[in-house]
């Protein structure tokens, strides 16, 4: 991806750990529990994920997509 890490939309069902890691609040650990958690079927899913409560996802929603 050539996008600004700051602003890069990921997918996150596809997205590596690094990429990951770019969007806001989240860290190697929770990167990783991502990772373990897919597949995703909604963005909302991402709920599920410990370290993403309410205001994470509020943060990392606007960078996140599915395909």
């Amino acid at each position: 991806m050539k996008n600004n890490p700051d602003t890069m939309i990921v997918d996150i069902n596809k997205a590596s750990m690094e990429q990951l890691q770019y969007l806001p609040e989240v860290g190697p650990v929770t990167a990783q529990d991502i990772v373990n958690g897919r597949p995703y079927e909604s963005v909302e899913d991402l709920k599920k994920v410990r370290g993403i409560g309410e205001k994470t996802f509020q943060k990392i929603r606007p960078r996140v997509k599915l395909e």
